[in-house]
C-alpha cells in the first residue's frame, strides 16, 4: 500500500516515468508477500495479512510522505525498503539452516 500511497501522490516533471514504475513494484511485492504467505501456510502456520499485524512487527516506519516531487518519494521509499531488507536479513539470519526453502526464498527477495 506505500507504493500505491506514492504512485498516487507523485507529482512534478518525473511524474509519469516514476508513476509508471511503481505499479511494477507494487505487482512484484504483492507476489513477494503471497511468495512468503504460502510458504507460511505451508509450513502449518496461518499466514496473517493484517494490517495491524504488520503495523505491529515492522521495523520501519511509515512512509510520512504525501503529495510531493518524484525525488522525495523515491528517497522516502528507499527508507522502507531499508527496513524490509533489515527484516528479511535478520530472519535469514533467525532460520539459519533449519529451512533452506523459506532461507532462499527470503534471500531471492532480499536480492
Amino acid at each position: 500500500m506505500t507504493l500505491k500511497h506514492a504512485h498516487w501522490n507523485v507529482v512534478g516533471p518525473s511524474f509519469i516515468g516514476v508513476h509508471e514504475m511503481l505499479d511494477s513494484q507494487v505487482d512484484l511485492v504483492r507476489g513477494y508477500a503471497d511468495e512468503l504467505a504460502e510458504r507460511i501456510a505451508t509450513m502449518g502456520v496461518t499466514p496473517n495479512g493484517l494490517p495491524g499485524d504488520l503495523i505491529e512487527k515492522r521495523t520501519w516506519e511509515e512512509c510520512s510522505v504525501n503529495r510531493a516531487d518524484t525525488q522525495t518519494h523515491l528517497r522516502a521509499l528507499d527508507e522502507v525498503y531499508n527496513g524490509v531488507i533489515e527484516d528479511h536479513r535478520a530472519a535469514i539470519a533467525k532460520i539459519g539452516d533449519v529451512d533452506p526453502i523459506t532461507k532462499d526464498i527470503l534471500i531471492g527477495q532480499t536480492a
